[in-house]
């Protein structure tokens, strides 16, 4: 069984694979932005390279771009480089992966703007902050942290398979690992659990 893995940094042909920029886009799915936490020389060229590989029809998503209270960035030039994001991505009907720590009141702001599904990958917070995603219309993408919090798993339990995602990020773990201890907590089977990931991503990109 191919398993759909939302966001991730390797080879694996079943996903969304991040786009680093300055690589050459694979012909696979894709996503491209920039992320909040590098420092770019000038990111308006830099966001100038990420518009062109937006017009792919590879890429399926914006992305990862966001927020982070412990970049060197100044948050002013974080909104400002994350409402682009935003903006282009409504201009292309196509999903934003965000990268968020710190700052999901923030976020929540920006989220009033958009046109096209949000979705926060590698959660791993408090519950209520999580349901402060939910609540705003967000969705949510577990990561490998999913396998050893019992908080996270407990949270996870209590989110809407509609409004969920999993992924491996940049870590070894197999995506298999993921959807067994979904499975588990929400009672499913790996092919039920896979079945409603791909009907959620088939709801974020058919816009």
């Amino acid at each position: 069984m191919h398993l759909f893995n939302f966001h991730h940094h390797t080879s694996y042909p079943w996903g969304i694979y991040n786009l680093e920029l300055g690589a050459a886009p694979p012909a696979r799915p894709f996503s491209i932005g920039l992320h909040p936490m590098k420092h770019y020389a000038n990111w308006k060229d830099a966001f100038n390279e990420v518009e062109i590989l937006s017009k792919s029809p590879q890429c399926i998503a914006i992305g990862e771009c966001g927020l982070d209270r412990r970049s060197k960035v100044s948050t002013l030039v974080q909104e400002e480089v994350f409402l682009r994001h935003i903006q282009l991505a409504g201009s292309l009907k196509k999903p934003v992966v965000i990268h968020c720590v710190g700052m999901h009141a923030l976020l929540l702001k920006y989220q009033k703007q958009s046109a096209v599904p949000l979705i926060v990958h590698g959660f791993n917070n408090k519950a209520q902050t999580g349901k402060m995603l939910l609540d705003a219309g967000l969705y949510i993408s577990f990561g490998s942290n999913l396998l050893s919090s019992v908080s996270l798993q407990s949270f996870a339990k209590e989110v809407p398979m509609e409004r969920m995602f999993l992924e491996t990020d940049d870590s070894s773990i197999p995506i298999q690992s993921l959807y067994e201890i979904l499975g588990t907590i929400k009672n499913q089977s790996i092919a039920a659990v896979q079945n409603q990931m791909l009907k959620n991503l088939q709801t974020i990109t058919n816009l």
